[in-house]
């Protein structure tokens, strides 16, 4: 199996951000590294030098933590080893949070968001990137072993049923984007942000000292920009039909998948997530990708604090009223 680099940013931060000092008397340090399958980007605003640099090398480490334990591209990984048990087996702390948030916004979703969604991805090479289109039998028979409803998760062990896989890969880059945020704000810096391939969470102020303006790419236009959010705080990702994706016959296949029927969505080409947490901004971009424009604003509007935009086929904009953008 092949790993690779998420194909583009969705979601950018607007303007440069030097190593030099800035308008406010504030110093700038940024450290990029490949993590979970992206380029994370982090950057530290504050006083002096060496507090930013050691604060930066404390939220890789963070990110690290976060990836050898929930990452399925390392057989290592307790994630890996917790899926390849045959028994129930006891989660460590972190990953036991993860998963609890995981089955929340499954639950809350009615499994548009699902974390056992594997094995479909495989029947279309989306874990392998050996793009293909499965036949009706064998999408029915991954289908039989998708249904968050059959993980079994009590007093912190889990339990898979056979054939089962978990994947947390919808929401574990959010949750590590969370926890380097952390680590930076507690070094009692100005401000900061991570980047992880979209998945951005910041606090405090931008270099120039204003909101950090993040733009978020146009779904059939690369190089442009649909929208441009201000953030001072919180997070926000983006799921589109454009991040991995072939075509085959004239129709596009990507790996936003309706758990509930094993094909490709359609309802939607690009959705955007505002949230207190890079972790539910992740897999809340998900299911309402999933669900689509209707329902998928429903189910925002039933959870305080997140705000989502959602770019229907026709590339209509479906907003909430408090949808932080700053230009549409």
């Amino acid at each position: 199996m092949r790993s690779y680099i998420t194909r583009a940013l969705i979601v950018t931060v607007l303007a440069a951000l030097p190593t030099a000092s800035c308008d406010q008397g504030h110093l700038v340090e940024r450290r990029t590294v490949v993590a979970m399958d992206t380029a994370v980007e982090l950057t530290a605003v504050g006083t002096q030098r060496d507090e930013l640099a050691t604060a930066l090398d404390a939220a890789v480490d963070e990110i690290r933590a976060i990836e050898a334990a929930a990452s399925l591209g390392d057989p290592a990984s307790e994630l890996s080893r917790l899926n390849a048990a045959a028994g129930a087996e006891v989660l460590s702390l972190e990953l036991a949070a993860i998963l609890d948030l995981a089955l929340e916004v499954a639950a809350k979703s009615d499994g548009a968001f699902d974390p056992t969604v594997r094995p479909l991805l495989t029947t279309y090479g989306f874990t392998d990137g050996e793009w293909r289109v499965p036949e009706a039998e064998e999408l029915a028979e991954a289908r039989e072993l998708v249904d968050y409803r059959r993980v079994v998760y009590e007093n912190g062990a889990l339990e898979l049923p056979p054939g089962f896989i978990l994947d947390l890969g919808g929401i574990a880059k959010g949750w590590a984007v969370d926890r380097a945020l952390a680590v930076l704000e507690s070094a009692g810096l100005a401000g900061g942000l991570v980047n992880a391939g979209g998945d951005i969470a910041c606090f405090g102020s931008s270099p120039s000292g204003a909101p950090w303006r993040i733009g978020i790419q146009h779904p059939r236009a690369p190089e442009e920009l649909y929208a441009v959010v201000e953030l001072d705080g919180g997070a926000v990702a983006t799921s589109g039909d454009y991040e991995r994706c072939f075509e085959r016959d004239g129709r596009r296949y990507h790996h936003l998948l309706d758990p509930r029927t094993g094909e490709p969505v359609r309802r939607a080409v690009s959705v955007t997530v505002t949230a207190p947490s890079c972790a539910e901004a992740d897999a809340y971009a998900t299911a309402v990708f999933v669900l689509g424009p209707e329902e998928g604003s429903a189910l925002i509007e039933t959870l305080p604090g997140l705000e989502s935009l959602i770019v229907d086929p026709a590339l209509d904009a479906h907003a909430g009223s408090d949808f932080p953008a700053a230009d549409r």
